[in-house]
C-alpha cells in the first residue's frame, strides 16, 4: 500500500496507531512503477530482391501430424514477405526442403 494510501486511512480513523508514520520506499514497487522508454522506430529496409534475405525457423511438435511430420519449417522471404510452411519427419530433412 502506498503512503497516501495509509493516509487516507489514518484520516479516517480506520487505522489506529499510524499518524505521523511514514513509510519507507519499496525499491522494487518503484522500478515496476517508472515508465518505460520506448523503442526507438528505427527505419529497417526491405531487401531489394526476392530471396536476397530468407528468414528460416524451425519448430517441434508436441503431437505428431496425421502424415507423421514431428517438425515443421518455415521459410520467410523479406521482399515479398512470403511464407512457406512444410511438415518434416525429421530435422535431417530441413536441407533437402530448403
Amino acid at each position: 500500500m502506498s503512503q497516501k494510501g495509509f493516509d487516507v486511512l489514518a484520516h479516517k480513523n480506520i487505522l489506529s496507531g499510524i499518524i505521523g508514520m511514514h513509510l519507507e520506499a519499496c525499491v522494487d514497487s518503484l522500478i515496476s512503477k517508472q515508465h518505460r522508454v520506448s523503442f526507438q522506430h528505427l527505419l529497417l529496409k526491405r531487401k531489394s530482391q526476392p530471396l536476397e534475405l530468407v528468414c528460416m525457423g524451425l519448430c517441434y511438435m508436441k503431437d505428431r501430424a496425421i502424415g507423421g511430420a514431428l517438425y515443421f519449417a518455415t521459410f520467410i522471404d523479406d521482399l515479398s514477405r512470403k511464407l512457406w510452411c512444410f511438415a518434416l519427419k525429421t530435422k535431417g530433412q530441413v536441407f533437402e526442403i530448403f
